[in-house]
């Protein structure tokens, strides 16, 4: 077993527990159906959670797998697919809340509660160091990169349609729900872009 995925993989559950209770409030108001689309960044730590676990049993790093893309098929491939997916969620969502914390400094790193939103500050960082190292490395397959589009913009539609999004101000609000349209992009594409850059580098070294 890899230890260092264990921990990793640990590290994401903590933080997948911590984000429902920073949710719990908003949770209670919405029927379960929305919940998945509420809990954005722990649903992340939860799928990134999985995916280290999974690394830490087979004691291999994810791009092990990538050197001869002919030996990955079937449920693997699947799940290497799976991954591009996570990493564009675990990048989208990294971004946004750095981004979101520091747009709104006034009201989120001031008076008591400064220190926790530090503190998410720099774990949300980890978070998309997280999609960039799952980032791409078999190939974003099309199949994929559909589901991926689709899961996120809807997930941007109801944030901002029917207000799923996390309570923040409502000044700028506007470029706010423009941003995270754009970010869904901008992830998307970073990840096959990343995934096509490794498997050049791959190909160089063999």
């Amino acid at each position: 077993m890899n230890r260092m995925f264990f921990a990793l993989a640990l590290v994401n559950f903590i933080a997948f527990a911590y984000g429902l209770y920073y949710y719990s409030g908003q949770l209670s108001e919405w029927n379960p159906i929305f919940w998945m689309f509420i809990i954005d960044c722990p649903l992340q730590a939860l799928f990134a959670g999985f995916i280290f676990l999974k690394m830490s049993s087979r004691d291999e790093k994810i791009n092990d797998k990538y050197l001869n893309r002919n030996e990955v098929k079937g449920r693997e491939n699947e799940f290497e697919q799976f991954v591009n997916f996570v990493s564009v969620g675990a990048i989208k969502y990294g971004i946004w809340t750095i981004a979101v914390i520091l747009i709104y400094s006034n009201y989120f790193l001031v008076g008591q509660d400064s220190l926790e939103y530090l503190m998410l500050l720099i774990a949300h960082f980890g978070l998309f160091l997280e999609g960039v190292y799952f980032a791409g490395g078999s190939g974003f397959s099309r199949k994929w990169i559909l589901i991926s589009f689709g899961f996120y913009l809807l997930n941007d539609l109801l944030d901002y349609i029917i207000g799923t999004h996390p309570l923040i101000p409502n000044e700028k609000i506007g470029f706010i729900a423009t941003m995270t349209v754009g970010l869904t992009f901008l992830s998307v594409f970073l990840v096959k872009y990343l995934g096509e850059k490794r498997i050049k580098i791959i190909k160089l070294k063999m």
